[in-house]
């Protein structure tokens, strides 16, 4: 049975992160998680292998925390993935 997508993104988030890092919903990519442009699109791509889903530059332009992250994954899966 496939993991939940909340788990997949989580997963994925942490393997960017140092160990012990708390990931809350609300937690900003960029200024609570500390990513920057180099590291986010790095992350977009393995969420992109990982969920098999395509997700556009303009769309992720929008996500600002770990919930917008996960609910653009989300969707992106129940659209048809790649």
């Amino acid at each position: 049975m496939a993991r939940p997508v909340e788990e997949e993104v989580t997963s994925v988030l942490l393997g960017f992160l140092p160990p012990g890092t708390a990931l809350r919903p609300e937690s900003t990519l960029f200024v609570d998680l500390g990513f920057k442009s180099s590291t986010a699109l790095h992350l977009i791509m393995a969420l992109e292998a990982r969920l098999a889903i395509a997700v556009s530059d303009a769309e992720f332009a929008k996500v600002r925390t770990v919930e917008d992250l996960t609910r653009l994954a989300e969707r992106s899966q129940r659209e048809g993935g790649r």
